[in-house]
């Protein structure tokens, strides 16, 4: 049983995400190309770049230069396993030059099922939270809401119960925080270097459309 949870578990990391990748570059251009230009081909950027630019475009500002788009792009993991991640662009630009952000999502929170159950109660499941780089546990309750891990509350007949489910509890977290910590520093790690690839095609398209002039076709 607790093999076919590590199994489990490992699986369902590998479909999160939990890095945040970003990255800000300020480009110089042809000085002759002037920022109605340079706005007008981040605009055509962004319709290349995804399905539908108008679903994705948040602001486009000519005055001040700036585009900002809210995007969605598939993301394929270690074990080929396709992710919608959301992405935030902002493209600002200026005559000779433009500054491109972009930031890849970060997953802090995610639901998880426990080994440790009671009789008559149901599944119990946790709130696995992940922030700077440290993994918490928490909201633990059973399936059907009997039993909450932080709330002893319960009638006397269920004392001997919830007893039994907190000490299961508190035998099987050192384990898996300890194991789910491995799994997605591991998970975060390979997951970086397939962010910065993903930005580089992102930014090598950008800068071969920013170049153009009105007179290419």
């Amino acid at each position: 049983m607790k093999s076919l949870l590590v199994i489990i578990s490992v699986i369902f990391i590998s479909t999160i995400s939990f890095c945040q990748t970003s990255i800000s570059e300020i480009v110089k251009v042809d000085s002759t190309l002037k920022k109605s230009t340079l706005f007008s081909n981040g605009l055509t950027w962004f319709a290349y770049q995804f399905k539908s630019s108008n679903d994705v475009i948040q602001m486009k500002d000519i005055e001040s230069g700036k585009i900002i788009g809210k995007g969605i792009f598939e993301y394929i993991n270690q074990n080929g396993k396709s992710i919608p991640r959301h992405i935030l662009i902002t493209l600002t630009v200026k005559d000779g030059k433009y500054k491109i952000e972009i930031e890849i999502e970060i997953v802090r929170e995610f639901q998880i099922e426990m080994e440790a159950s009671c009789l008559n109660c149901g599944k119990t499941t946790a709130t696995v939270t992940y922030s700077n780089g440290s993994v918490q546990i928490g909201n633990i309750v059973t399936g059907r809401g009997y039993y909450h891990y932080d709330n002893e509350n319960v009638g006397w007949i269920e004392k001997g119960n919830y007893k039994k489910w907190k000490i299961a509890v508190d035998k099987e977290l050192p384990g898996l925080k300890e194991k789910l910590d491995k799994e997605i520093k591991l998970q975060e790690s390979t997951q970086i270097e397939l962010d910065k690839a993903k930005i580089k095609l992102f930014t090598d398209a950008l800068k071969l459309e920013m170049v153009k002039t009105n007179t290419d076709f």
